[in-house]
């Protein structure tokens, strides 16, 4: 019985927290783009501004507050990819 008087109290808790993080972060748009393979920096750059000029046509700043960052993802050789899966299986 008291176990279950603990689980039921840390729901609660874990709740509460819960719903103060989301009514906090509610209006928030954190976007984080990594490009795919054999793409160059300056393509990564362009497609992470793009996503950002989307953000701020289609859901404007009035109503949210939005953050894009990324991560530049840099090509394989053909070999190294090869080896990789073929290690996989």
């Amino acid at each position: 019985m008291s176990n279950n008087i603990f689980l039921g109290s840390i729901l609660a808790i874990s709740g509460a927290f819960a719903n103060a993080t989301c009514e906090e972060n509610v209006n928030n748009i954190d976007a984080f783009y990594i490009n795919g393979m054999f793409s160059e920096f300056p393509a990564f750059k362009s497609n992470q501004n793009a996503l950002e000029d989307f953000i701020a046509i289609y859901m404007p700043s009035s109503s949210f507050n939005s953050t894009v960052s990324g991560n530049y993802n840099f090509s394989e050789y053909a070999f190294e990819q090869a080896m990789e899966v073929g290690r996989k299986n």
